[in-house]
């Protein structure tokens, strides 16, 4: 990356141009709501910047910082509140548009690297589809996994191994475009790393934590969460109290079941 521009457009929109010294790589994009962010990682560029941190003054985008991670840079916007995006491709230039309409986030499959668009090449499979994979921070500094799937009726069974978290949705594809590590550490949350994998049939998810935690699964219709949360003293304190018994832990999974 060798310059980077910023525009203010009417309607409190921002445009971010990235200039690099080729064509750069589609980048994979997450997104936080508290503290407002957005971020965007490049795959194997290079910062040229002279400087890591940009303000932008007045209105919604405050600033954005450009770092090096690894084989990697990241690009974060920081905002007062988390609006919508787009990012464009043109030439040897990265355009990013904050603030592009209010019809809500703009999702990693809206970027051309996962979840609707790859799983177009499967849709004449007969078996579940991962649709697409996200990554948010909570209010209270829990991370949450949030993955999307084409049937509500998939069988998940989650389970901690080796100190991971080990998600197994039964008998799913998950498009090659999903196939990835995302690095997430920069969200200040319990998790570090998310791997996606097929294995044998199904789809895998191997999160990687860091520190004391606790963790919650859940579903709602087609959407499956899991909620990693930082434990406090406090928090193991009561837990101990609640829990006095020792012994091997019993998970119970119900699916397709009436209430």
């Amino acid at each position: 990356m060798e310059n980077i521009e910023f525009s203010s457009l009417p309607g409190d929109k921002i445009e971010i141009r990235m200039i690099f010294d080729g064509v750069p790589p589609e980048p994979t994009g997450y997104t936080i709501e508290q503290p407002a962010r957005i971020a965007l990682d490049l795959a194997d560029v290079r910062s040229g910047l002279g400087a890591k941190h940009h303000p932008l003054g007045s209105g919604n985008a405050r600033s954005v910082t450009v770092v090096e991670a690894g084989d990697r840079t990241r690009v974060i916007v920081s905002m007062t509140e988390l609006v919508a995006y787009s990012a464009r491709v043109i030439g040897n230039s990265l355009y990013l548009l904050v603030g592009e309409d209010d019809s809500g986030l703009v999702s990693s499959a809206d970027l051309g690297i996962a979840g609707a668009s790859a799983a177009e090449t499967y849709e004449d499979q007969d078996f579940p589809i991962v649709q697409e994979i996200d990554f948010r921070r909570g209010e209270a500094g829990e991370g949450r996994v949030i993955v999307r799937l084409s049937d509500v009726g998939v069988g998940v069974d989650v389970t901690s191994v080796g100190g991971n978290i080990r998600v197994e949705f039964a008998n799913t594809i998950i498009p090659e475009a999903l196939q990835r590590r995302l690095d997430v550490t920069d969200f200040a949350t319990p998790v570090m790393m998310v791997d996606s994998l097929p294995e044998d049939g199904n789809t895998v998810m191997l999160i990687e934590p860091s520190g004391e935690f606790d963790y919650l699964a859940y579903q709602a219709d087609n959407i499956f969460t899991l909620e990693v949360k930082p434990l406090t003293a406090a928090d193991r304190e009561s837990a101990e109290q609640a829990f006095r018994f020792r012994g091997e832990k019993l998970s119970l999974n119900f699916q397709d079941i009436e209430i």
